[in-house]
């Protein structure tokens, strides 16, 4: 039967935020895409746009990151990174608020029906 941990840890989060950036468009990471290859992490809207408009489609596939070689069609391959996302949502509840706001303004500037959360 596993414990629960209760031992506190400190760490700068400039430290912890170095690990839960994006580095295509230098933010918070959301909605967390990660490559299985090499296991770097980018927000989905990111690596979309990246695989789709600005990688050239006949051009091997690399991470942007590390530039590791990857299949042929990347993004069928990456994983949606709960636990990435979580951690984010939990150091950096600011991020998650602001989104939930923009979205909200999104939907009442355009008369759409609110999707079910």
């Amino acid at each position: 039967m596993a414990v629960a941990d209760t031992r506190t840890v400190s760490i700068q989060l400039s430290q912890l935020a170095e690990h839960l950036t994006c580095t295509l468009c230098q933010g918070m990471l959301r909605d967390a895409q990660t490559i299985p290859e090499c296991l770097h992490s980018f927000c989905k809207s990111c690596i979309y746009r990246y695989f789709l408009v600005q990688c050239d489609p006949n051009a091997p596939k690399a991470c942007p990151k590390c530039n590791m070689s990857l299949k042929a069609r990347p993004i069928m391959t990456l994983i949606s990174d709960q636990k990435v996302q979580d951690v984010v949502d939990k150091v950096f509840p600011e991020y998650k608020k602001r989104d939930r706001e923009l979205e909200t303004e999104f939907y009442e500037r355009h008369n759409f029906k609110r999707k079910k959360q």
